[in-house]
């Protein structure tokens, strides 16, 4: 008996209309695999449901997955069987790998080292995952963490005012908004990618707007 395991979690984008927080249609999936060392076909039924739904519902997915498995798409030193077949399945489904280096994320007792810890994403978010990275400071009984920052879609903040003071505090209500429904959900915004547009047609407005 194999005791593969699959846990997802779906994460809903944010999307600011007015200041105003709100779901949108569009998900991420974020998915933690087992496979089991013993099963002969690598991974669950599950993950492979999971892959395939995703690719047909045009929905992007985030996995991490203890492959039990040796490659060096991911890092490791050799190349097994197992890793082979995870190996063909990735390339099928049009999955990127995120890992980078060598360093080994499994050790064990007797000071083996190795790399069967791998991060798969749609092709859609391999330039949104940066930083990826072996925490050797933070040890589980025989993983290392693993850490990794993304970058969301692009969000938009809309305010309107009378006069530029009103757009200011109105502006400044949508982004306190945004910034708390972030810490909310564990999420960062990137200050070096924002940017503030204003619209108007109005020859004071724009005087007045550059000595805000």
């Amino acid at each position: 008996m194999t005791c593969s395991r699959i846990y997802v979690q779906r994460c809903d984008y944010l999307l600011v209309e007015r200041g105003v927080c709100v779901n949108s249609n569009p998900v991420v999936y974020i998915a933690s695999v087992y496979m089991h060392y013993t099963n002969p076909e690598v991974w669950p039924e599950d993950f492979e449901r999971l892959v395939k739904h995703c690719t047909r519902r045009k929905k992007k997915v985030i996995i991490s997955a203890d492959s039990n498995a040796h490659s060096s798409f991911w890092g490791s030193a050799d190349t097994n069987n197992r890793g082979l077949m995870l190996e063909d399945f990735i390339l099928r489904n049009n999955l990127a790998v995120m890992n980078t280096g060598s360093c080994p994320t499994f050790y064990n007792s007797r000071g083996h080292e190795t790399v069967i810890d791998v991060t798969l994403c749609s092709p859609e978010l391999e330039d949104s995952i940066t930083e990826w990275k072996v925490n050797l400071d933070f040890q589980g009984l025989d993983h290392h963490l693993i850490k990794f920052a993304l970058f969301a879609d692009d969000a938009g903040l809309i305010t309107t005012g009378s006069d530029p003071t009103t757009l200011v505090v109105n502006m400044q209500t949508a982004v306190d908004r945004a910034l708390q429904w972030g810490r909310n959900n564990e999420l960062m915004f990137s200050t070096a990618k924002t940017v503030a547009v204003l619209f108007t047609r109005k020859w004071k407005w724009k005087y007045e707007c550059l000595l805000l």
